[in-house]
């Protein structure tokens, strides 16, 4: 995991406010069942830029490394499977922005 993180906090007429800038990568490697077979996989799920409050519009991309033995159609199935777990990544990060405004 690569993360880049600018964090802040801000005190507005006596009150605290915690805000943060984040940048996340996640490696993902493993076996992926394609057809009969079951096939090595790595690449990584990119989530750009994000800050307080943005979570509900949270994106993240899906680059796969060149595995010569995997189809192009199967790589996209792999991409498409991967992005399901946007939500229970939005959870965490949703998880997360509550424990910063608890500080």
């Amino acid at each position: 995991m690569q993360e880049i993180v600018q964090a802040f906090l801000v005190t507005v007429r006596n009150k605290k406010r915690v805000g943060y800038t984040y940048e996340l990568t996640l490696r993902v490697k493993g076996d992926w069942l394609i057809g009969e077979e079951k096939k090595k996989v790595k690449g990584y799920i990119e989530i750009p830029e994000f800050s307080v409050g943005e979570l509900d519009d949270l994106q993240f991309e899906v680059r796969l490394n060149e595995e010569k033995d995997v189809a192009h159609e199967d790589k996209l199935r792999i991409s498409k499977d991967l992005k399901l777990f946007l939500q229970p990544v939005r959870e965490k990060l949703i998880q997360f922005e509550q424990e910063l405004k608890e500080i």
